[in-house]
């Protein structure tokens, strides 16, 4: 069972969304490379206009090769996935990572993509629950993040 007899708990690295859904929230690694392919499949052409400025009709093979190979120290990747009543496993509804900067140990670059679906639901911000600390127990102490301007819930979600 994934929550105890108390119905408003739920176990460490699980988030509950505004909606109610229950998901995991853990690293991500070249398991999920399917998970993110379909993930980045169910973006509307406006979310993934937001997030790739521009149109962008598919990941290439070698996007989703570096998008799966986070390592840890350098490369920092957490998935938010969806758990059904029995805590399995289902479909990702989002995902946040941070790419070190050359020549700036100190910084990185954030990117994070929540599916449509989902978006609104407070992923974003327990995916950052999650990368921060990580982040920062590898040296990283700021991140760099460009946003257009009429992307107000990552600009929203960057200020805090």
């Amino acid at each position: 069972m994934i929550a105890d007899e108390r119905p408003n708990r739920v176990p460490a690295g699980v988030v509950r969304l505004k909606n109610g859904t229950l998901c995991r929230i853990r690293p991500s690694g070249p398991s999920d490379r399917e998970r993110l392919a379909a993930c980045f499949e169910t973006l509307s052409p406006e979310s993934r206009r937001l997030r790739f400025f521009g149109v962008k009709q598919a990941l290439s093979p070698s996007e989703l090769d570096i998008y799966a190979q986070a390592d840890g120290l350098d490369h920092i990747a957490f998935a938010a996935v969806r758990l059904d009543p029995r805590g399995r496993e289902l479909e990702a509804l989002g995902f946040a990572r941070c790419i070190r900067l050359a020549g700036a140990p100190e910084s990185a670059e954030l990117s994070m993509t929540v599916v449509d679906a989902a978006q609104g639901q407070g992923i974003g911000a327990a995916l950052l629950t999650r990368l921060i600390p990580a982040a920062r127990a590898q040296g990283i102490r700021r991140f760099r993040c460009e946003v257009l301007a009429e992307n107000g819930g990552m600009r929203r979600l960057a200020q805090r």
